[in-house]
């Protein structure tokens, strides 16, 4: 488990990492705002983005 989630952290990293070399001028508002807006994934009325909207 803990080298599971050792590299789920990695990689997620790894993917901002590529984003921002990407996207130089944006900053972290901008990249929540484009993955994860309201228009987004959702099932059900969740949204991964935001753990409130979970029961």
């Amino acid at each position: 488990m803990k080298r599971t989630l050792h590299y789920l952290t990695y990689t997620w990293w790894r993917v901002m990492r590529w984003l921002r070399a990407k996207h130089p001028k944006a900053n972290w508002k901008w990249f929540t705002e484009r993955s994860c807006g309201k228009d987004k994934i959702s099932a059900a009325g969740v949204v991964p983005c935001r753990p409130d909207s979970m029961r």
